[in-house]
């Protein structure tokens, strides 16, 4: 067989992994966002509800939070194709050997050449909440029922309300709450899925051996990511207005704050930060010798 022969499929096949080495974002059967979100939910407000009782944390203010959830799903695939030849000639009358290969294989594997196509796309999503609503009576939603048969890793218990009072609590003995409180919290909790297959052809003949292998995978990776600031409400500011004319006098007038119950501009800014920090914070560095 020639170099031809097995070249021209093996060329066809990485130009139509080209096409699709871009993957699409994970779907919402792999990633149901509204699940996902709403057991996030549900576990904060249950948290909040029991660091509201002033008997066990007399000292945390739980309707003075602000808090960012943010959804990232990750998705990468790989397309591979490798063709090779190896062959020996032997000369009896002069008694030597030639051995050969096309193309040289990376990786110490065996000869060959190739071509890898990678591909990745992800997207991110954030929500923002205020404690004081997950507190009010009027908010209702339901945590027990109505979930999907086949729940999904991270909308089942993660552990977040036990964080969230264990960290919570260690800022409560009075000694320590003189000099510190809770300023702000951060979780994060990552799936990592994988799939993947390969095959290979070999052709034998006379003088040598052709191959060609071509393999694929596909990996998705999952976040989700809370971050909560400190974010107390705002006291109007109490401003004096300049007289319209000489012989009238200024009055005082209040400037109504912004609303308790929504996510301050400063608490939102520093929100975007904290989660900036513990993303490049858990970025992985590959240390080359």
């Amino acid at each position: 067989m020639s170099c031809k022969a097995i070249l021209w499929p093996a060329l066809a096949a990485v130009s139509m992994g080209a096409c699709t080495a871009i993957p699409e974002i994970a779907s919402d059967y792999e990633y149901p966002s509204q699940e996902i979100l709403r057991y996030a939910v549900c576990e904060l407000r249950d948290a909040y509800t029991e660091l509201d009782d002033k008997r066990l944390y007399p000292h945390f203010h739980a309707q003075n939070y602000s808090i960012k959830i943010a959804l990232q799903p990750k998705v990468d695939r790989e397309f591979s194709a490798r063709v090779g030849m190896t062959g020996k000639s032997t000369n009896l009358t002069k008694r030597y050997s030639d051995s050969w290969i096309g193309g040289a294989f990376p990786g110490g594997g065996a000869p060959g050449a190739g071509v890898t196509v990678r591909g990745h796309q992800d997207g991110t999503v954030g929500f923002v909440i205020k404690s004081v609503n997950l507190l009010a009576k009027t908010f209702v939603m339901n945590c027990d029922t109505d979930w999907s048969p086949a729940k999904h890793a991270l909308a089942q218990n993660l552990g977040i309300r036990s964080w969230l009072l264990r960290s919570t609590l260690a800022a409560q003995p009075h000694d320590i709450q003189k000099v510190t409180d809770v300023d702000s919290h951060s979780f994060q909790a990552e799936i990592y899925v994988k799939f993947d297959g390969a095959g290979q052809f070999t052709y034998l003949f006379p003088l040598g051996t052709d191959y060609a292998s071509l393999g694929a995978q596909n990996y998705t990776d999952q976040f989700l990511t809370i971050t909560i600031t400190y974010d107390p409400p705002k006291k109007p500011i109490r401003v004096q207005t300049i007289p319209g004319t000489l012989s009238e006098g200024g009055e005082f007038k209040s400037i109504a704050a912004a609303s308790p119950r929504a996510v301050s501009p400063d608490a939102r800014t520093r929100l975007d930060l904290l989660q900036l920090q513990q993303t490049l914070g858990n970025l992985q560095v590959r240390v080359t010798q």
